[in-house]
């Protein structure tokens, strides 16, 4: 249980550690840049304060990852912008159109991110506030450079403080491993992977048919599945931790057993 705990605690250091540093570096950057000030630019737009906490805290989520960390803020900004463009063409829109303008942003920009697989939650505020918030909708086309920049600066902090006995990011564009991840299935040696037309493993008194096992010293998938490169190496990796646990119990065994044989000797 200590294990765990301090485990949880080195998460939730660094989780504070990213979202703090990630916060305060976009802060300070537009803060100091003469040109954005002048432009009206915000120090931070709001919807960056959730995208912390999901870059900094969920670092395994598909969400986090850089493609759509900052792909998704990307689409969000252009959608909103582009927008909201068009409703103030009419007269009426500071009185009776922000609302709309605000609602179909945010709706436009969830389908766009979907459709161009960047999905990042904090993203549809970024649309939304393009269309709501006075300040950012006075900034126009500008919205996009300064979005630009601080997705690239928040993922700039996760690549420091993120390795720090985690790993960040998963991926880069396409799901698959990087970093320690990557470097680890090098390591495993390629496996022929059987394939069997139909295997029923008895669990419980209950029957499965059609299961993929991974063992320390082997892989077996349905004969229907096909992997691609991607997916073999995520098999290898997760048939070498197994036995990599299988070699820490084995070797934790034997240093225990020369302990008590030391112990021994010295009665």
């Amino acid at each position: 249980m200590e294990t765990e705990k301090d485990s949880d605690l080195v998460v939730w250091l660094w989780a504070f550690l990213g979202a703090f540093v990630g916060v305060a570096v976009v802060e300070n950057v537009f803060m100091h840049w003469k040109f954005m000030m002048e432009k009206g630019a915000p120090i931070i737009v709001g919807s960056y304060g959730a995208a912390a906490i999901l870059v900094y805290n969920s670092i395994d989520s598909p969400l986090a990852q850089p493609r759509n960390a900052f792909g998704g803020q990307v689409v969000s900004a252009f959608v909103g912008v582009g927008t909201t463009k068009l409703f103030m063409l009419s007269p009426n829109f500071e009185t009776e159109l922000v609302w709309l303008a605000g609602a179909l942003s945010c709706a436009l920009a969830s389908v766009m991110m979907g459709i161009t697989k960047t999905v990042h939650p904090p993203a549809g505020a970024t649309a939304l506030l393009a269309a709501v918030d006075n300040r950012i909708r006075d900034m126009g086309w500008l919205l996009i450079p300064v979005v630009i920049v601080s997705s690239g600066l928040m993922i700039a902090v996760g690549l420091l403080l993120g390795n720090v006995q985690r790993t960040y990011p998963r991926y880069w564009w396409t799901p698959g491993m990087v970093g320690r991840d990557l470097r680890k299935a090098r390591k495993v040696p390629n496996l022929d992977v059987e394939k069997v037309v139909e295997k029923t493993v008895e669990t419980g008194g209950v029957s499965f048919t059609d299961v993929l096992i991974v063992e320390r010293d082997r892989i077996v998938i349905p004969e229907f599945i096909v992997l691609g490169d991607v997916e073999r190496n995520v098999l290898e990796v997760l048939r070498g931790r197994i036995q990599e646990y299988h070699d820490d119990m084995e070797t934790e065994r034997l240093s225990v057993a020369r302990v008590s044989t030391g112990h021994g000797t010295l009665r």
